[in-house]
């Protein structure tokens, strides 16, 4: 089978929750004799060992990004009067000329089916009938820029709070531009489980499957044995700095960290923040604090490491005592939990990152607050009790193995996307090469 992967990220292993996943589909198809060619929507200058590392596996990567697209900008009484999905999703402008450029490839390679990986990839794929295409995953838009009206404020002035208030009014129509185009595809797939939920309520449930997120199992590489032992407790908070990652970090400031050192006091533990630059950016004295004050004092707190990029990523996860992931909203689902999975961690989290990833079951598992309070006396109880974390992380294990490999979750979305090639009616002229 030829798939035509369309994807806002270039599938590659070590960056976020969205390449690691595409990764994971992409490698499992040319491990099991698929041939993939990849459309990639994002500007890739920077990804160049990705594109080698793919074209060494005997992918071919086309780079869709146009740097037209950074001056391609609609005025905004158009944004407001008439939304398109690409005020949304940027990636998605110039979707005519994209389009165009994947049809040639079309006819000239004859593949059997389109992998649209995002929003960006369905709505310049959009129109093409000529085979069968699977759209993955759904995204709730609605949700997405409620939270960040309701949570990144103060608004810096009127203006922008108007404008902030009207693209979030504006998502439910964009939302169902969104629906029809997943509709339009043979088979849509979903992985958070409050989103799966949603995405049944919009459409016919025969057309949505859930599942899995899938992540490369990344201690074949990470021996657990070379691991120290921390003599001061080390907590991982890792992400990027996207609005889930802004709330917990603003929950970590105002109710976990002041919980949590009144309980054990500044001695005992260091949560160290990793990610992308974004953490060691807020160090500048350039950068302005205006809407993060507090951000400022959590960072400057002596609990606090900031770390930013690094690049052995498993090191910090198998060195840590606990993953912490204290997201106060449905917001979809974390990779970094799915990674602590596989990594053996004593992750702690919230009841809606269990909405998200219900496998999650408390005191098995992983570690579940209600609230913030509570996952104060939960860090400390795993902190203090050898036993718990280690029961805890090696059940994690077993879920990421039961779960969430490539041989469990992929193979599901490969064996649902040959089904859909089998029964797809290709037009004459446009059957596959096999």
């Amino acid at each position: 089978m030829h798939v035509f992967y369309v994807g806002t990220p270039l599938p590659f292993d070590g960056r976020a929750g969205g390449y690691v996943h595409s990764w994971a589909i992409v490698n499992y198809l040319l491990k099991h004799g698929h041939k993939v060619t990849v459309f990639v929507l994002a500007d890739t200058s920077s990804d160049t060992e990705g594109i080698k590392i793919l074209s060494g596996m005997g992918v071919e990567v086309v780079t869709l990004f146009d740097v037209r697209q950074r001056e391609h900008n609609r005025p905004t009484y158009k944004k407001f009067l008439a939304p398109q999905i690409e005020d949304y999703f940027p990636l998605a402008s110039m979707s005519a000329e994209k389009n165009k450029i994947i049809l040639e490839y079309i006819s000239k390679q004859k593949p059997h089916v389109i992998f649209a990986f995002g929003i960006a990839a369905l709505a310049v794929t959009d129109g093409i009938k000529t085979l069968p295409k699977v759209s993955f995953p759904f995204e709730d838009l609605i949700n997405i820029l409620y939270n960040d009206w309701r949570y990144n404020k103060p608004f810096n002035n009127l203006r922008q709070f108007v404008s902030n208030t009207i693209m979030l009014l504006n998502s439910i129509r964009i939302q169902k531009q969104m629906v029809t185009l997943h509709i339009e595809a043979e088979l849509s797939g979903v992985v958070a489980g409050q989103k799966y939920r949603i995405f049944q309520n919009l459409i016919d449930k025969s057309h949505c499957k859930h599942y899995t997120t899938a992540l490369s199992d990344p201690m074949a590489q990470t021996p657990k044995e070379s691991i120290p032992v921390n003599n001061v407790k080390k907590i991982l908070f890792v992400g990027q700095f996207n609005t889930p990652t802004r709330l917990g970090l603003a929950a970590l400031y105002k109710d976990v960290l002041p919980a949590l050192t009144k309980n054990m006091g500044q001695e005992k533990f260091k949560i160290h923040l990793v990610g992308e630059n974004e953490f060691l950016n807020f160090q500048s004295p350039h950068f302005k604090f205006s809407n993060y004050r507090w951000l400022k004092e959590l960072l400057a707190h002596p609990c606090i490491e900031i770390r930013g990029y690094v690049e052995d990523i498993g090191y910090e996860f198998l060195s840590s005592d606990i993953l912490l992931v204290p997201t106060p909203i449905q917001a979809g689902l974390r990779g970094r939990i799915v990674a602590g999975l596989a990594y053996g961690s004593c992750i702690v989290t919230t009841k809606e990152e269990q909405a998200s990833l219900p496998e999650l079951v408390h005191m098995e598992n992983a570690l579940i607050a209600s609230n913030f309070r509570e996952m104060a006396s939960l860090i400390a109880m795993a902190l203090e009790d050898d036993e718990l974390r280690e029961r805890v992380g090696k059940n994690a294990r077993l879920v990421y193995e039961k779960n969430f490999t490539p041989d469990v979750s992929v193979k599901k979305i490969v064996d649902d996307m040959t089904g859909v090639v089998k029964e797809f009616k290709y037009p004459e002229g446009c059957i596959p090469k096999d």
